[in-house]
């Protein structure tokens, strides 16, 4: 699942992840060109896809990691 919402009116570099979500809106919020995605399924490499929550138990990205590789 994926959800979009408009850009909470911040300037963030792209793929920069903005916070982890709470129990009322779990997800991964991330940063894009046109506003925030709100990621709710994750998929870590050579990893079965998981909820972000339980992904983010055991794995925490802090707000301010930019995502993807190098």
């Amino acid at each position: 699942p994926l959800e979009v919402e408009p850009s909470g009116g911040g300037d963030f570099a792209p793929v920069t992840v903005l916070d982890a979500g709470s129990p009322l809106e779990p997800g991964l919020r991330v940063a894009t060109g046109d506003g925030v995605l709100r990621l709710l399924q994750l998929q870590l490499e050579g990893r079965s896809r998981m909820d972000a929550a339980g992904l983010l138990r055991g794995h925490p990205i802090p707000p301010g990691t930019r995502l993807g590789k190098g």
